[in-house]
C-alpha cells in the first residue's frame, strides 16, 4: 500500500513519507476528496451534509426548476409560443422518458453548483432535432479540446466503459470558468470555507453526544497499572458519554480530579462561528441571506427578496440556459426564428390586492382586455372579453382640438370613432365649453363603464368626477327568485351641473400674477435656465389673461408649497450672486408670490363649494 501511495504522491508533486494515514492528501485525490485545512474532508457529496450548502443548491435549483420553460416564435406583431415545434414538449414537459421537466432541470442545475458543470447527451430523431436528453453524471464527462480545435467530451464508465461524445450533442451547463470549457467547481474552490463550517458542525454534535462536556482527564494520585487505567476510562465514558447520560452525578474514589482540557463552546465562539460560516456558505453562491433563512436577513416585503434573487442570483443561470438551448437545441436555421425563456413572472407575481390594482390600471388606460387579464390569472377567455377600452378625454397632440375632433383609435372594439372626449368645466368658464356634446360624451362613457363593471374613472375617481361629468349611483335589481339587489352604475351629471358648481369662482389671474408669470418668460429667454416645459406653457397662459381650470389651481398650489424652500437658495433676491436663480425663475413662471397667493385663496373657494356638492 506504502508503494501506491507513493506513486500517487510523486504524480502529486508531494514528498514522500515514512507514515501513512487514510487522510493522506494522496489518497484523498485518490478517491475524489479534497481534505481541508479544519481536516475535514470535503466532496461535492458530503458538503450537501451541510444543511447550509444543501440549502443554497435547494432554492437555487428548485428556483430555477420551477419556472416556467417555453419556446417561442418570432412573429411581425411580437412572439407566440411554438407549441406546435418538437422541442416544445422536450424542454416544457419530458425531456428523457420517466423524469419531468422539473426534475431534469433541477438535478442539471444541483450538478452545475456542486461540480461546476451539467451535462445531458443529446439523442436525435433522424431529422435531427432533440428526442432525448439524457442526464450525464458530471464526474464521469470530461471536455477535452482535440487537436483539430473542435471540443469532444470524452464519458468514462466504469461497466460501459469509455466513449467519445461530438459537441453538438451534449448540452452542457457551466459555472464560472478559467478557459469557457470547463466551469469551477464551487465546493473544491469553497473547501476551506466548507470545511470550517462542517468541522463546527461535527464539532457541536460530539460535543453534545457527550453529555455538552468538553474533554479532559482522570487525575490519579497514585499509580494505575494499564488494564486499571483502561477499565477505569471505558467504566467511566459508558456512565457519562451520550445524552441520555447528561447531568449524572460522578463518584470520583481514591481521592481522582476530574481536569477540563477543551475550550468551552462560549470560549471557541462556537455559535457566532456557525452563523457565519452560513454567510459564507451564502457569498459562494451568490444567494440572498434571506433565502437560507437566517433571522434579520428579510427584505421589506417578499417581492423585494424575489427581485433580488432574480436579479442576482437567477438570472446569469437562466441566460446560460437559454444561450445553451439556443445553440445546442436548435438547428442554425431556425436561431432567428425560436428562442427557449424563462417565464420569471411566476415569482415575481405580488399579492391579489397588487396585481388587481395594475390591471385596472392597464384596463382602463386601454393596453389590456379582459381576456388577457383572465390569462394572467389562469381563467378562461369569456365571450366579448377581447374589447379593449379608449379613454375619452384622451386624443393625440397633434390632432385638432375641439369637441368634432375625432379620436385615433376605435372604440371598444365598435370600429368607429369614440364620442368626443368631454372637455373639463370651469376651465375658462362655463361658455368655453359645449354643452350638448359634453354631455353625450359623458352618457356614452358612463354607459360604457358600468357595462364593464369599471370601479373608477380614467381620473381614478371612484365616485364622481367632474373632468369627466359623471357620477356613480346605487340602485335596486329586481331579480326573478328573492328580494332585489343592491347594484352601482355610473350616470352623466350633466354640463350645466358641472359648470355650476364653480360659477361663483374667478378663474381668470389677477394683474400681478400676469406680471410676475411674463417676467419669467423673459428671465428664462434670457438666462436660459429655469422650469419646466410645464412651467413655461403654464407662465404663457397666465401672461395671457386665460382662465385656469380648478385642478390648474390645485396643481399651483401644490407647486409653491413644494418649492417654498428654494427662497433659501443663493441667487434668489435682487444683488446676490446668481440672481435670477434656476429656482427664482421657475417661481415666477408660477406666477410669483402673487400665484402663490391666488392659487391658496382659489383652492379655498373650490373645497368649499366641494363640501357643499
Amino acid at each position: 500500500m506504502g508503494t501506491v501511495i507513493d506513486w500517487i504522491r510523486t504524480r502529486l508533486g508531494l514528498e514522500r513519507r515514512a507514515t501513512y494515514s487514510l487522510r493522506d492528501p494522496a489518497l484523498v485525490a485518490l478517491f475524489g476528496g479534497n481534505e481541508s485545512e479544519s481536516g475535514v474532508i470535503v466532496t461535492e457529496q458530503t458538503a450537501l451534509n451541510y444543511a447550509a450548502v444543501w440549502g443554497a443548491v435547494r432554492v437555487i435549483s428548485e428556483g430555477i426548476a420551477s419556472l416556467p420553460l417555453h419556446l417561442y416564435r418570432r412573429e411581425s406583431n411580437g412572439r407566440k409560443r411554438a407549441t406546435d415545434h418538437p422541442l416544445y414538449s422536450v424542454l416544457h414537459s419530458m425531456p428523457c422518458p420517466n423524469i419531468p421537466a422539473l426534475c431534469w432541470r433541477e438535478t442539471i442545475q444541483a450538478h452545475a453548483l456542486t461540480h461546476g458543470n451539467g451535462y445531458a447527451e443529446i439523442e436525435r430523431n433522424s431529422a435531427g432535432v432533440p428526442a432525448n436528453l439524457w442526464i450525464l453524471p458530471p464526474n464521469m464527462v470530461y471536455p477535452v479540446m482535440a487537436e483539430t480545435g473542435e471540443v469532444i467530451y470524452e464519458y468514462r464508465h466504469p461497466q460501459l466503459g469509455n466513449h467519445t461524445l461530438d459537441s453538438r450533442n451534449v448540452f452542457h451547463i457551466r459555472g464560472l470558468s478559467f478557459d469557457g470549457l470547463v466551469g469551477y467547481s464551487p465546493v473544491h474552490q469553497a473547501r476551506e470555507s466548507l470545511g470550517l463550517g462542517m468541522a463546527a458542525q461535527t464539532f457541536g454534535s460530539r460535543l453534545f453526544g457527550s453529555g455538552a462536556r468538553p474533554s479532559g482527564v482522570l487525575e490519579h494520585p497514585g499509580t494505575l497499572s494499564d488494564d486499571a487505567a483502561k477499565r477505569l476510562r471505558n467504566d467511566f465514558e459508558r456512565i457519562h458519554s451520550g445524552l441520555s447520560n447528561s447531568h449524572r452525578v460522578a463518584v470520583l474514589e481514591e481521592g481522582m480530579k476530574w481536569q477540563s482540557l477543551g475550550f468551552p463552546p462560549d470560549e471557541a465562539q462556537f455559535l457566532q462561528t456557525r452563523e457565519y460560516q452560513v454567510q459564507e456558505v451564502a457569498r459562494w453562491f451568490n444567494l440572498p441571506l434571506s433565502k437560507l433563512r437566517v433571522p434579520g436577513s428579510g427584505y421589506a416585503s417578499i417581492e423585494a427578496e424575489n427581485l433580488v434573487f432574480i436579479s442576482e442570483t437567477l438570472r446569469p443561470w437562466l441566460i446560460r440556459w437559454e444561450q445553451e438551448i439556443s445553440a445546442k437545441l436548435l438547428m442554425p436555421w431556425e436561431r432567428s426564428n425560436y428562442y427557449a425563456e424563462f417565464l420569471v413572472d411566476a415569482i415575481l407575481r405580488a399579492d391579489q390586492a397588487t396585481r388587481y390594482n395594475s390591471y385596472a390600471v392597464g384596463r382602463n388606460w386601454g393596453w389590456l382586455s379582459v381576456n388577457e387579464i383572465r390569462a394572467l390569472e389562469n381563467l378562461e377567455p369569456i365571450p366579448g372579453g377581447e374589447v379593449f377600452l379608449q379613454p375619452l378625454n384622451m386624443q393625440p397632440l397633434n390632432a385638432p382640438m375641439g369637441p368634432s375632433a375625432p379620436s385615433s383609435t376605435p372604440a371598444l372594439g365598435s370600429g368607429e370613432a369614440p364620442p368626443p372626449a368631454p372637455t373639463e368645466p370651469g376651465a375658462g368658464g362655463s361658455n368655453a365649453i359645449q354643452e350638448n356634446d359634453f354631455d353625450a360624451a359623458a352618457h356614452e362613457l358612463a354607459e360604457q363603464m358600468t357595462a364593464h363593471e369599471i370601479d373608477r374613472c380614467p381620473h381614478n375617481a371612484t365616485n364622481s368626477c367632474r373632468i369627466c361629468g359623471i357620477k356613480k349611483e346605487r340602485y335596486l335589481e329586481p331579480r326573478d327568485e328573492g328580494p332585489p339587489v343592491w347594484k352601482f352604475r355610473w350616470v352623466a351629471k350633466g354640463a350645466r351641473a358641472v359648470a355650476a358648481k364653480y360659477d361663483h369662482i374667478d378663474f381668470s389671474p389677477p394683474q400681478g400674477v400676469r406680471e410676475e408669470a411674463a417676467k419669467g418668460l423673459a428671465w428664462r429667454e434670457e438666462y436660459g435656465r429655469g422650469g419646466t416645459e410645464v412651467g413655461v406653457a403654464r407662465a404663457r397662459d397666465l401672461s395671457n389673461g386665460r382662465n385656469v381650470s380648478p385642478d390648474t389651481a390645485k396643481r399651483m398650489y401644490s407647486y409653491f408649497a413644494r418649492h417654498e424652500s428654494d427662497k433659501k437658495g443663493e441667487g434668489w433676491s435682487s444683488g446676490e450672486s446668481g440672481f435670477p436663480s434656476a429656482g427664482r425663475i421657475a417661481w415666477a413662471l408660477w406666477g410669483g408670490d402673487p400665484g402663490e397667493a391666488w392659487a391658496g385663496k382659489l383652492v379655498k373657494q373650490i373645497m368649499a363649494a366641494d363640501t357643499d356638492e
